[in-house]
């Protein structure tokens, strides 16, 4: 009789419902979800360039234009300075999901 109550206890235990476990991430970095994010489509890339330009001196890169193909950003163009070439070149650079930058951009 004993044996059988233990007997009775135990599948009573394992008839219980499993507990759902939520989906897990396939890989961890530094106890972060390291999933790969969608990047953004080249016209908002172009767009979001185009707006750190203008806050960058509008006027320094008002003759500047943006071309993105895939996330390459190429800026052609003249500037006043070969310094605004550059700060146009450092400001696509920051912008997220571009790949590289090319600087076709002359000083006058």
């Amino acid at each position: 009789m004993k044996y059988f109550s233990i007997l009775l206890l135990l599948l009573a235990a394992c008839a219980q419902p499993a507990k759902e476990e939520t989906a897990k991430p396939a890989f961890r970095a530094l106890g972060r979800s390291a999933a790969v994010e969608p990047s953004r489509n080249d016209e908002a890339i172009g767009f979001e360039v185009r707006r750190r330009l203008d806050l960058v001196g509008p006027a320094d890169t008002a003759g500047i234009t943006i071309e993105v193909s895939d996330g390459v950003v190429t800026l052609r163009g003249v500037a006043p300075t070969v310094a605004a070439a550059w700060r146009a070149e450092a400001a696509a650079h920051a912008v997220k999901d571009v790949k590289a930058v090319v600087n076709q951009v002359v000083a006058r």
